[in-house]
């Protein structure tokens, strides 16, 4: 199927024929390169003068004189006019058109400025609650805990996605360890290989519900009108409605949330989110604070969460306010200007090929670097600095480079021979944040955290201070590296964590200081 330009058709030929007798544009479809040098492709004309000598050059000339007065008017917009043409015949073939009612009521309910937002926040938390109690069991395992039902709490939490996900991977790197006879290589096996696997694995089943959801919100009409219903609260802050969902879905993994970000009105928002987006508390990080709001003494466990959440949302407006002021010059105020579709029956094909590609994109590309740097992170915990392999971290390589960094925590004034704890756990946090909970345990050889505080020597003022920066500093290497593929830069890169860093010091910081004015 090949497009008709009319009375353009005998001077292609004509060029065709011209071009036939030049060797060196033998490479070029040559009606393509007819058509493109009629339109006046400057390039082209001038590898054509190149290529083909002068002789070819002037007879060409002469036709496209003759076609311009042939079809009085530009060729290049008499062309154009006829590839739009043709893009509308195979449009009436094949889009069918139907008039679908859509009443009054529903589309007062979501453009009213107060029932409007309401009616997308309570939406949106009911799909967020939907999809990681499938996949996680939060937050429905939390509510049963607080309602003294433990044990249904426990089944909640097991038999989800994730923990059953969890119980699977964990049965092989038992396997591995009991099957293969080297020490070596059981744990290059069971903690570098499998390990590295896992840590991917462990998001693919959050990505695929999310952007299944995602996929089906849209796809159905709904998505437009809730970005609608936020878009007064979100443009005080530089950003359009479309950035309440990955806002949303970041409580749940900052991973998919980075990915919602291309939902954006604009490129300079969409770099905003995916700077700012690693400030969202994601559910690794609450589990790292209530693991500490276990261990503290005199100040209630509620502190630590409350502090933890309430400095992140806070970094998030802040930041995300300064930079859009600092690009406000080149970037003009956030409007929503969307094309509103009628509700529909969302469309399986369309959902799945959706859903699909968001999820070949994590595996392709953030999944290569986690796993990869996952074997890296096995190899610096597990041998020495003279390159002998050990079981005890505290002789590793990485328990090195901890006392090394260890006035990386002087501002909360941790200072010791466990000093280097506290960094080991903050370094293993940078590849999941769960593993920072994990990694200090094992390093105390504490039973729980609360013990493990009580060896490390941590008061109540700094426990809550690592707990503030551990919900602040650079975010897992998951998240790390999906911010790269998204941005294709190394530099933004760079700067979110520079962004970061700087954020999480200076918050922590200032609690630190803050709660110790505390009698």
């Amino acid at each position: 199927m090949r497009i008709d330009y009319g009375e353009l058709e005998p001077f292609i030929e004509s060029v065709e024929r011209e071009l036939a007798k030049c060797e060196g544009l033998k490479d070029y479809p040559s009606r393509w390169l007819a058509i493109r040098l009629l339109e006046g492709d400057e390039e082209l004309s001038e590898l054509l003068s190149e290529k083909c000598g002068g002789d070819v050059y002037r007879s060409f000339e002469e036709v496209r004189a003759e076609a311009r007065k042939a079809v009085g008017r530009d060729i290049s917009e008499f062309a154009s006019a006829k590839r739009f043409s043709f893009i509308m015949s195979l449009a009436r073939e094949a889009i069918v058109r139907a008039r679908i009612p859509e009443t009054k009521r529903a589309r007062s309910l979501f453009y009213h400025p107060v029932i409007g937002m309401a009616l997308s926040l309570t939406l949106l938390l009911s799909i967020f609650m939907l999809v990681f109690t499938v996949n996680t069991g939060f937050p429905l395992n939390t509510v049963l805990s607080l309602l003294g039902q433990e044990e249904l709490a426990r089944a909640v939490e097991e038999y989800s996605l994730s923990g059953l996900l969890e119980k699977g991977l964990g049965w092989l790197m038992d396997l591995a360890r009991s099957s293969i006879a080297n020490p070596l290589l059981a744990s290059f096996v069971a903690d570098g290989v499998i390990g590295g696997v896992a840590s991917i694995l462990a998001f693919l089943p959050l990505i695929l519900i999310v952007m299944f959801v995602l996929s089906l919100v849209e796809d159905a009409g709904l998505l437009p009108r809730m970005a609608v219903g936020v878009s007064a609260l979100t443009t005080k802050i530089g950003l359009s409605g479309n950035a309440l969902f990955p806002i949303t879905i970041s409580l749940g993994c900052n991973v998919p949330g980075i990915m919602g970000a291309r939902a954006s009105l604009t490129a300079g928002e969409r770099i905003r989110q995916i700077l700012t987006l690693p400030l969202i508390p994601c559910q690794a990080r609450l589990v790292v604070l209530l693991a500490l709001a276990t261990a503290l003494r005199t100040l209630g466990g509620w502190l630590m969460v409350f502090t933890g959440y309430v400095a992140a949302f806070s970094a998030f407006v802040v930041l995300n306010y300064a930079l859009y002021r600092l690009s406000r010059t080149r970037e003009p105020t956030p409007e929503m200007l969307l094309e509103i579709p009628a509700y529909h029956k969302p469309l399986g094909k369309v959902v799945w090929w959706m859903t699909w590609n968001n999820v070949k994109h994590f595996l392709e590309k953030a999944g290569t670097i986690i796993f990869s740097s996952s074997v890296v992170v096995w190899a610096l915990s597990s041998f020495t600095p003279a390159l002998t392999y050990t079981d005890d971290p505290s002789n590793s390589i990485a328990a090195e480079v901890s006392r090394l960094l260890a006035p990386a925590v002087y501002p909360f004034h941790v200072t010791g021979e466990n000093t280097w704890m506290v960094v080991f756990g903050l370094l293993m946090g940078f590849v999941a944040k769960e593993v920072f909970v994990s990694s200090i345990l094992t390093i105390t050889g504490a039973p729980n955290m609360a013990e493990a505080v009580s060896v490390m020597g941590l008061t109540d003022a700094q426990l809550i201070a690592i707990g503030v920066f551990t919900t602040l500093y650079v975010p897992c290497l998951a998240t790390l590296s999906t911010i790269y593929s998204e941005t294709r830069s190394a530099k933004l890169t760079a700067l979110s964590i520079l962004l970061l860093m700087g954020t999480a010091y200076l918050i922590s910081a200032l609690v630190y200081y803050l709660l110790t004015l505390i009698p």
